[in-house]
């Protein structure tokens, strides 16, 4: 499958695309931030080939071609298509248990964060349904501890979505 991969850069968003047949990895970089990460998506199709023309995204599956964003650049996935996952947060001290008071997040769409309190942790559970950004309010409450939580975020709605920023409030559990 390797040998079929395709890249590309997307152009209304200037992010990286590598296209393994049915899977779309997507690399994230805010330099400014010092953010950077990987996503994926299922488009429902194996896709082979892409291409960039008149600054719009287009990929053929079989003898069907398709426009990313659709006609009106305003055309996305169904609801819970899309997932966000951040690996473990380890803040420096992987073996260190941390408690987590609340996250803040930017974000444009509908959300629902769920939180996983290892990566044996198979079930998770929700800790926030998301619209817009909380910076304004409180911190969203989470109350959780852990060594190494992971945040797994999967769109709630149909229309545009995305997470611009995220930020985990925690302290250091008391040893002993």
């Amino acid at each position: 499958m390797i040998e079929q991969a395709l890249t590309l850069v997307e152009p209304s968003t200037a992010r990286f695309w590598l296209v393994l047949g049915e899977r779309v990895f997507v690399y994230s970089w805010h330099p400014v931030e010092g953010i950077e990460g990987w996503t994926y998506f299922e488009p429902g199709f194996r896709i082979e080939d892409c291409a960039v023309a008149g600054g719009r995204l287009y990929v053929r599956a079989g003898n069907t071609i398709y426009l990313y964003g659709g006609d009106d650049d305003d055309t996305y996935p169904a609801a819970g298509v899309g997932e966000i996952t951040f690996t473990a947060f380890r803040a420096n001290a992987p073996e260190r248990v941390k408690k987590f008071n609340g996250l803040d997040y930017g974000a444009e769409g509908s959300w629902e964060a769920r939180l996983y309190s290892s990566s044996r942790d198979t079930v998770g559970r929700v800790v926030h349904n998301i619209v817009g950004e909380t910076f304004e309010d409180a911190d969203a409450p989470v109350m959780e501890m852990g060594a190494n939580p992971i945040l797994k975020m999967t769109r709630r709605s149909a229309d545009y979505a995305r997470v611009c920023q995220l930020i985990v409030h925690y302290t250091p559990a008391k040893s002993g």
